[in-house]
């Protein structure tokens, strides 16, 4: 579409003539990704759950207010996982170009300082992630989104209860 808009005509080659690099395509997927999430409700909801999983680490007696107060990042979101990975992906691409194997390596080592958390680099990585969170892929939540969260977080504590977890 982007071809005919600007020449009226349609070649299937003219995509194989962008050189466009596996860093840039991917940052432009997240970037494209995040913005989408923020624009529709899936961004509200995801701000309520992070808003609801604060107030319920401080406090497990949730109310509507306490929710309202808290921030709608959170240290436990998936987009750290993910910022984790981007940065070593970014890391290895310099070093080593535009390869395949580099997901892999990247997706692993990624993985391993998202879940261990070391104090020496996990700083950097969890600014970048919660500026992403907030930029991206959260948006604020209206009272609806709020009350969804903590009924969500009410019934998951049932279960776990009912479970003897």
């Amino acid at each position: 579409m982007l071809e005919f808009s600007l020449t009226g005509t349609s070649n299937t080659n003219f995509l194989d003539s962008i050189p466009v690099n596996t860093l840039v395509m991917l940052f432009c997927f997240f970037i494209i990704t995040g913005l989408f999430i923020k624009i529709t409700s899936i961004g509200k909801y995801h701000s309520a759950e992070h808003m609801a999983a604060n107030a319920y680490d401080r406090d497990s007696s949730l109310t509507l207010e306490k929710v309202k107060k808290q921030p709608r990042t959170h240290k436990n979101c998936g987009t750290n996982l993910v910022a984790s990975i981007f940065i070593c992906f970014c890391i290895f691409f310099v070093a080593f170009g535009d390869a395949f194997w580099l997901f892999l390596v990247s997706w692993s080592i990624g993985y391993e300082l998202w879940r261990g958390e070391p104090k020496i680099i996990w700083d950097a990585i969890f600014v970048i992630g919660k500026a992403a969170q907030y930029l991206l892929f959260t948006s604020k939540p209206d009272e609806k989104h709020l009350l969804v969260a903590i009924e969500a977080i009410r019934k998951l504590e049932e279960k776990e209860l009912a479970s003897g977890n």
